[in-house]
């Protein structure tokens, strides 16, 4: 996997997209990486009888976001200093886009070749459907690289525990090493766990057969397996989380069912409202 050169934060200038600066900015301390901050201005919908009307409305908003933009990456910078003192401030560049963040965002990944996207969840809505559901989970969806989403509680800055939650894809292997190569510069215990709904569930590997594959390959970090019987995946990864102290929750986007479920309707308003987790989705290589 190639190394981290170039982060991409979307921001919408909250509270909450503060914090993930703050994160992306301590990701590229250790990465020696570059960040680019850009925010996207929703197009008015553009009345046939006034198009110039809308076009100068639109340039007003745009303008307005360029000095808003300006405040927001001087603040961000100023409270990573009060967090903690990186070594260097990585080289930032903003940017002002008209469009939707999801479509942009993508078209940003594969034209500029950024390596990873850090973003914050939207903290004015109150469930994770809502949360998750709209600008996150529409990026989580179409970039074409790792996402990492800051849920809007996350704390601190520190990655000795990371969690990969596996659904025994046959994939799997290829995406542990690649999060091995990618948290390196961490020295993290990786925690492999599997949730399981139904004990039949017929998988393309098993557990033990995991644990023998990384015995004779193993990956750049410690790792350990964990697998739980539960009815409810939601309530017992926001546990595992908590009993581990886990910095970093991570899945790979081809577990559709796993992913599917832990972003339904029906999860829990106790994870939606107190999670401090990150997360990170990895995608598939092109």
């Amino acid at each position: 996997m190639k190394k981290i050169k170039k982060i991409l934060v979307p921001t919408d200038f909250s509270d909450n997209a503060l914090n993930a600066f703050r994160y992306a900015v301590w990701f590229a301390d250790h990465y020696k990486a570059d960040i680019h901050v850009v925010h996207m201005v929703y197009p008015i919908a553009e009345p046939l009888d006034y198009p110039a009307m809308a076009a100068q409305m639109m340039q007003q908003r745009m303008d307005t976001a360029k000095e808003v933009m300006k405040t927001f990456a001087k603040a961000a910078i100023v409270q990573v200093h009060a967090g903690y003192e990186p070594e260097l401030i990585p080289n930032i560049t903003t940017e002002i886009l008209a469009g939707t963040p999801q479509d942009q965002v993508q078209s940003l990944v594969e034209e500029k070749g950024f390596d990873l996207v850090i973003m914050g969840t939207q903290g004015e809505h109150s469930n994770f459907e809502k949360t998750f559901g709209s600008v996150a989970y529409g990026t989580l969806q179409k970039a074409n690289c790792p996402v990492i989403v800051v849920p809007e509680k996350a704390v601190g800055h520190k990655m000795q525990t990371v969690a990969y939650a596996t659904d025994f894809n046959e994939a799997d292997p290829f995406y542990i090493w690649k999060l091995s190569k990618l948290l390196s510069p961490f020295n993290a215990i990786m925690r492999i766990v599997h949730i399981e709904k139904k004990p039949d569930e017929k998988r393309p590997m098993t557990m033990k057969e995991m644990e023998e594959f990384f015995k004779d390959h193993p990956p750049g970090l410690q790792v350990t397996f964990h697998r739980i019987a539960t009815k409810n995946v939601e309530k017992e990864l926001k546990e595992f989380e908590d009993t581990w102290n886990v910095d970093l929750m991570v899945m790979a986007k081809p577990h559709r069912g796993f992913f599917e479920r832990l972003f339904h309707k029906s999860i829990t308003k106790r994870l939606a409202l107190n999670t401090t987790t990150p997360l990170l989705v990895l995608k598939a290589a092109k």
